[in-house]
This record gives C-alpha cells, sequence and structure tokens, in this order.
C-alpha cells in the first residue's frame, strides 16, 4: 500500500494515470486468455490424481498459445496508442504469457499444497516492492514499473514450476 502510495507520488497523476491504463487494458483479455480452465482444472486434478502430468500438459498446450495471441492482439490494438502507452502495454501484456503458468496454482489446490502458492506470491511480491523502491528512488520512467509488473509474473511463473517440478515425485 505505501509502495503504491509512493509510487502514485512519484510517477505523478498523468504517468500513474498512464501505468493502469495500460494494466486495465491488459486485464480486460486476461480473463479470455485462462480458456474457461479454472475450475474444470482443480476439478479434474482432484478427480484424476494419476494423470495429473497430463492435465498439466494439456493445460499449458492450450492457455500458452491462447497467451500469446491475445498479447499479440492486445498490441495490435494498442498500436494506435501514443509510444508511451504502447510501450506500457507491450511490457504489461507479457505478463499474459506468464499467468499461464497458473495452471499448476489448481495442481497444488488438488493436493492440498496452496501454502507453496502463498509463499511463491509473497516472495515475488516482496522481490517487486524491493524492485518498485529502488525504482521510485532512482526516478525510474513510468516504462521500469510497467516492466516490473511482467518481471512479478516472471518470477511468480518459476516459482510455479519449480515448486511443482520438485513436489510432483511426492504425490504420484
Amino acid at each position: 500500500l505505501l509502495i503504491g502510495f509512493y509510487l502514485a507520488v512519484s510517477l505523478g497523476v498523468g504517468k500513474f494515470g498512464l501505468l493502469n491504463y495500460a494494466i486495465s487494458f491488459v486485464v480486460l483479455f486476461q480473463g479470455i486468455s485462462t480458456v474457461g480452465l479454472t475450475d474444470l482444472l482443480t476439478r479434474e486434478f482432484v478427480n484424476r490424481k494419476d494423470e495429473a502430468e497430463k492435465i498439466v500438459s494439456a493445460a499449458l498446450s492450450m492457455r500458452l498459445p491462447v497467451s500469446i495471441f491475445f498479447a499479440i492482439v492486445i498490441n495490435l490494438i494498442a498500436w494506435q496508442e501514443e509510444p508511451t502507452v504502447r510501450q506500457l502495454i507491450f511490457a504489461i501484456s507479457l505478463s499474459l504469457l506468464f499467468r499461464s503458468f497458473e495452471v499448476f496454482i489448481y495442481y497444488f489446490q488438488s493436493i492440498i499444497k496452496a501454502e507453496w502458492v502463498a509463499k511463491i506470491q509473497i516472495v515475488a511480491t516482496f522481490l517487486i516492492s524491493i524492485l518498485k523502491i529502488v525504482l521510485i528512488t532512482i526516478k525510474s520512467d513510468v516504462t521500469a514499473f510497467a516492466w516490473a509488473y511482467s518481471i512479478e509474473w516472471f518470477l511468480i511463473a518459476v516459482g510455479l514450476l519449480f515448486t511443482y517440478l520438485k513436489l510432483k515425485p511426492m504425490h504420484k
């Protein structure tokens, strides 16, 4: 909350508004890029525990291409925007690719290991908070904060993947 406040003060109304506009623009497509898998995945992981790897593979093979498609669509639509907004939207739209790895969240929920998801998200948020403080301190351009948004999702995706690979053998 405090970092968000200082970010708003540091960027000023105009640039902070542009950042939030770009985030909102991408988030509009985020729900579509999940291809309706959220509830279905949890149910399938619970009902077909022995096929978890196949389910993860199938879900990722569906989500990644759809996320790439929507990232491209978002950037084509944003091409009419001014250059700064296009840069913000491009940086933030990459988060869609990393959010594809949310598939692992549903796996962890199905094996009652959601605490790992919380730990990963807390660590990623902590690291990005430090990055944002540094960016505020050095008076970075608004584009750096858009990249921080996607970097946070990259860290979460990497954390989810490594945790899945670490825990997967325990639940075969």
